[in-house]
């Protein structure tokens, strides 16, 4: 869920119910003061009775015609409950009682007391009230439609600079050195998020070239040794009183030090191609190059019994000429390696795409971990564990893609250009 989404989510309900109970507030409110400006119209009237009874010693006349109703009985002694209420009165053109609010007091004109009742219907006053309430709810709704349109497009437009520094760290990578483009923005907060975000990618830059200068001088230290060792068992073997056991101890050793060369090498090729020393490419005849490939493997097939299917139709692709050797080499060792005796190999190369499928253990190998350095799904001596890892940099670096799927019994990797 999007942020402004969440915000949208947690405003529209607490408005509404704010908004809500100001509606029930407001039509309360707006009924007082209707109400008391009634009760001052009643007010006045009476003002004016006494007024003109106190001036005229007599009681003025009644217009019937005026929603207003004034009633003067007399009363032989003085009214304990005086001032305002509300009543039902019965109006006559319109056939049926409304709510009114009334006024009682006693007046005394030449020593006779009189009760006077002024009334006049709320019904004016009702009308009105609802009218501004739904003024108010057409009011309130119209407020939350354009506070969520402004929100949404001012909220979109403030979060953009966060949203496009995001895809710039998305795409950064340490293996181009160059630090992310990040938006421009004046928001301090986002300034600092920045800056933060710069500084992790400097540091990690920075940390990545150490470790590939790290692992390109113990490669290049590592091979003067280990040079050396491979001389001395070499003369160690030339001699003639070795005893089996010794014979054995020197087999040994020179598997060992075979398979750190071979691992000495594999992380000279990772470092060059990190460092961008296969830029050089062209136009390769692809159907070309694995056919004299299967002609160099085919012997390594027949030692291990393991029949080959190949399905291969004409493709061009532009490509390193050293690092398309280096895969395809890793691809069909791998395919002899981790494959049965009397097995089967399958090469196919269609629409660009070119899949190596081998016989093997019947475990799905873990995708996740499948490319990464010294992952071995099954241990073998023979093995160093970058092989397939060496194939994902060589893709990365030809700008094609490898992916891995298990069908039918069969391990396959698939290199699409």
């Amino acid at each position: 869920m999007k942020l402004i989404s969440l915000y949208n989510r947690i405003l529209l309900p607490v408005l509404i119910v704010v908004f809500s109970i100001s509606i029930v507030v407001s039509y309360f409110f707006i009924r007082k003061v209707l109400q008391n400006e009634l009760d001052a119209t009643l007010s006045r009237t009476k003002r004016r009775i006494v007024n003109y009874v106190a001036a005229n010693q007599s009681l003025p006349a009644i217009n019937s015609f005026n929603d207003q109703k004034i009633i003067f009985e007399p009363i032989s002694s003085p009214l304990k409950d005086t001032g305002f209420y509300s009543a039902t009165q019965y109006i006559p053109e319109q056939q049926k009682e409304h709510i009114s609010r009334k006024l009682l007091f006693q007046l005394n004109n030449n020593g006779q007391l009189y009760k006077v009742t002024i009334s006049e219907p709320l019904e004016g006053t009702s009308h009105l009230t609802i009218l501004l309430a739904k003024i108010a709810c057409i009011t309130i709704f119209l407020t939350l439609l354009i506070l969520l349109v402004i929100n949404r497009n001012i909220l979109k437009r403030i979060w953009q600079p966060f949203y496009q520094s995001l895809e710039a760290i998305k795409s950064f990578n340490v293996h181009s050195r160059q630090l992310p483009a990040l938006a421009v923005t004046h928001i301090d907060e986002f300034k600092m998020m920045n800056s933060h975000f710069n500084s992790a990618a400097e540091n990690a830059v920075k940390d990545y070239k150490h470790l590939k200068e790290f692992s390109e001088n113990a490669s290049h230290e590592i091979q003067t040794p280990l040079a050396i060792i491979h001389s001395k068992l070499d003369l160690l073997v030339q001699q003639d009183d070795l005893t089996e056991a010794q014979s054995e101890l020197l087999q040994s050793a020179f598997a060992s030090v075979k398979k750190l060369s071979n691992l000495q090498q594999s992380l000279l090729l990772l470092t060059k191609i990190d460092n961008g020393q296969y830029h050089k490419t062209g136009q390769l005849q692809l159907d070309a190059v694995i056919k004299n490939k299967m002609d160099d493997f085919q012997d390594i097939f027949n030692t291990k019994g393991i029949t080959t299917r190949v399905e291969l139709e004409e493709t061009s692709v532009t490509a390193n000429r050293e690092l398309l050797d280096i895969l395809l080499n890793n691809l069909f060792s791998n395919a002899v390696k981790h494959n049965f005796q009397g097995g089967v190999a399958g090469i196919s190369l269609k629409d660009k795409r070119l899949t190596v499928c081998n016989t093997g253990n019947s475990n799905v190998l873990d995708e996740n971990r499948l490319f990464r350095r010294f992952y071995k799904a099954v241990q073998r001596g023979e093995s160093n564990g970058l092989g397939l890892s060496i194939i994902k940099e060589i893709c990365q670096a030809s700008g094609s893609t490898i992916t891995y799927a298990y069908h039918d019994g069969m391990h396959c990797f698939s290199v699409q250009w």
